[in-house]
């Protein structure tokens, strides 16, 4: 009897701290289920995914009218993805307090979005609302992949793949506050800027990932030549881009350029060195002189291994101080300029001429790379450094006109982006719109970010683990044996 009361007092003891324990843990889950989703999520990704940028928080901060955001959801039907993007869209809500963010399922309200669209909604389907306009942000718009193709979510980017159309090395990106902060901006603003992409010279076609930061930076774009029509540039024309032109211009083509330009207008330039030069394009060489900026003529080779990704003419260049608009988004990544001729000011220019990008003291220029089976440093080469973005604003305007000049066939091709390129397109973008505060969020890979290391890091790290550890362990094994010898 004795045995069973003490195995009765120690069950029942038992039992009861068991109680006590389930009631507190009940108790917690219920009290943790009542706090704010931001005391209870927590963004543990390596990049940080699910954080709001500087940007979007500076942008809310100017956020004072009204603002809904619905997301369309049915119940009971939630991924993961759906709590994510949902913990996601309520630290907008907590950012100001203009705006309200409610969870519409479509089951019980199959009317609700008839207001906005005729077409039917998919699941976690996003409607961003003011007082003026509303912007509609498709489920599958939160995960893509980005391809030269475009975007597409993974289901679509898994059907190509299973036919060989992708390799399946393309970025899985999270596009979050490009998309709701580029809606935000989008219903809130008061002017939508325009860009026109000029046609007519053989340009190369801009590659859907650049077209797309355009159009997330709320900017309109359309192409245009001055081939047609009475040969002018529209005039609602925020910002004229010319990607890659492979033929001259007309001289009246050109004098509608430089007009454009001394009225405040703004032109972004990329050109190729074996399609640009004084004697290829002689027109379009010409106007740009008298935009205040003229050409150095020929290739540009790379004598710096820290300046250099893989080959001497894949030139990563060093950023310089003289922008007029801020570059610290860039701080961090790295611009991308393969295959650049060099830029100069026109000596006896009135326009402000400012140094965007630049290759290092040891570069230097083939004048004539057909003729030239080398990298290496011939007779007749030029010696650098050389500019290979520039920036010539007109006299007499205010800082947000000009002509941006980048010497590279290759800044908007996302195959040949590092990161910095399209990151500076977007804030060139967002300066000549005028805007002041710009949506320069792009996607945010969910994948661990590549390590891209410049040819003289290759070097360094290869001397290190050749030569460096084998000697560290050589010595510290001579230390050991020395030290076992003496006792």
């Amino acid at each position: 009897m004795k045995l069973n009361r003490k195995t009765l007092k120690i069950g029942s003891f038992t039992l009861v701290s068991t109680a006590v324990v389930l009631a507190v843990l009940i108790f917690v889950n219920l009290f943790v289920a009542e706090l704010p989703r931001n005391l209870t999520y927590f963004d543990t990704t390596p990049g940080k995914v699910y954080t709001l940028s500087e940007d979007s928080l500076t942008f809310l901060e100017g956020v004072n009218s009204p603002i809904n955001i619905y997301m369309i959801a049915e119940s009971g039907a939630e991924s993961s993805q759906s709590i994510q993007i949902t913990a996601f869209i309520e630290k907008y809500a907590e950012a100001n307090k203009n705006i309200t963010f409610s969870t519409v399922d479509p089951i019980l309200h199959p009317d609700f979005t008839t207001k906005y669209t005729t077409e039917t909604l998919t699941q976690n389907s996003v409607i961003v609302e003011s007082e003026t306009r509303n912007r509609i942000i498709d489920g599958g718009a939160w995960y893509m992949y980005e391809t030269d193709m475009g975007s597409f979510d993974a289901a679509t980017y898994q059907m190509y793949y299973n036919y060989g159309y992708f390799d399946g090395t393309d970025p899985f990106l999270f596009y979050g506050e490009m998309n709701l902060t580029g809606a935000i901006d989008y219903v809130t603003a008061t002017d939508i800027p325009k860009a026109y992409v000029l046609t007519g010279h053989g340009e190369k076609e801009i590659t859907a990932p650049f077209l797309g930061y355009i159009d997330k930076e709320n900017i309109e774009y359309e192409s245009f030549s001055l081939m047609t029509g009475d040969g002018s540039i529209p005039e609602d024309a925020d910002i004229i881009i010319i990607n890659v032109p492979t033929t001259d211009f007309r001289e009246e083509e050109c004098n509608t350029l430089v007009e454009y330009f001394r009225g405040g207008g703004n032109i972004i330039l990329t050109t190729a060195y074996n399609y640009f030069s004084k004697a290829l394009t002689p027109n379009l060489a010409a106007a740009l002189e008298k935009m205040g900026l003229t050409s150095t003529d020929g290739i540009i080779v790379e004598g710096s291994t820290s300046n250099y990704y893989q080959y001497p003419t894949y030139i990563i260049p060093k950023t310089q101080n003289e922008c007029p608009y801020s570059l610290e988004a860039l701080s961090g990544k790295q611009m991308f300029t393969p295959y650049a001729h060099g830029i100069e000011k026109v000596k006896e220019t009135s326009s402000a001429v400012y140094a965007l990008f630049s290759t290092s003291d040891k570069a230097y220029l083939k004048t004539d790379p057909s003729s030239s089976e080398t990298f290496d440093k011939e007779e007749g080469d030029v010696d650098g450094p050389f500019l290979v973005g520039a920036m010539a604003s007109p006299a007499g305007s205010d800082s947000s006109a000009g002509l941006i000049w980048i010497s590279t066939p290759l800044l908007l091709e996302s195959d040949y982006d590092l990161g910095g390129n399209s990151v500076f397109f977007a804030e060139t973008l967002k300066w000549m719109a005028d805007k002041e505060t710009g949506i320069s969020i792009l996607g945010v890979d969910m994948n661990s970010e590549m390590l891209m290391v410049t040819e003289g890091s290759v070097i360094g790290w290869g001397a290190a683990l050749v030569i460096g550890l084998p000697l560290i362990i050589l010595v510290a094994g001579l230390y050991v044996w020395i030290s076992r010898r003496k006792r």
